[in-house]
């Protein structure tokens, strides 16, 4: 289900859902962050430890329609969450999906947002978490995606 959020930028007019949409799909991790934004920063160092083939960073605050964007991955995140709890009627609760995602999910409308293979894995305090447990390092070797070199634990050599 997408929803039409349209926006006209110079001459051209695209559909920014789509846009969003495709960038996710067509990359095996995309990470939407802003610059100055110090959870976004900590969140790139740490996925800078895994050798990532395809990985697109979009800085938010660096593009003409930040705003749109910004409040268009808030529906992506809310209807992926609606589609996950298979709601039967979803028209019904249209009016008051915001409110009770957001109560009941805690629904994540700020950056940084992770996306691995199409799939959103989380903001940074969920990535964080997912990185102690041992349940980050999962997803991306389900992925394809191994540790860097350098932070693998160093073997010991024999003299």
């Amino acid at each position: 289900m997408l929803l039409q959020f349209d926006q006209i930028s110079g001459n051209n007019r695209y559909n920014v859902e789509w846009y969003l949409e495709k960038m996710i799909q067509n990359h095996q991790v995309v990470l939407f962050s802003k610059t100055y934004c110090q959870y976004s920063i900590k969140l790139k160092h740490l996925i800078g430890k895994y050798n990532i083939r395809d990985k697109r960073i979009m800085e938010l605050n660096l593009e003409p329609d930040m705003q749109l964007m910004q409040n268009t991955l808030t529906q992506l995140v809310y209807l992926n969450i609606i589609q996950k709890l298979q709601f039967p009627q979803i028209s019904e609760i249209a009016f008051f999906f915001k409110d009770y995602l957001k109560h009941r999910t805690g629904g994540i409308r700020t950056v940084p947002q992770l996306y691995v293979n199409g799939k959103f894995i989380g903001d940074y305090n969920t990535i964080e978490q997912k990185e102690r447990n041992g349940e980050l390092a999962r997803v991306f070797f389900r992925a394809g995606i191994t540790p860097r070199r350098s932070h693998l634990v160093p073997r010991k050599r024999k003299c």
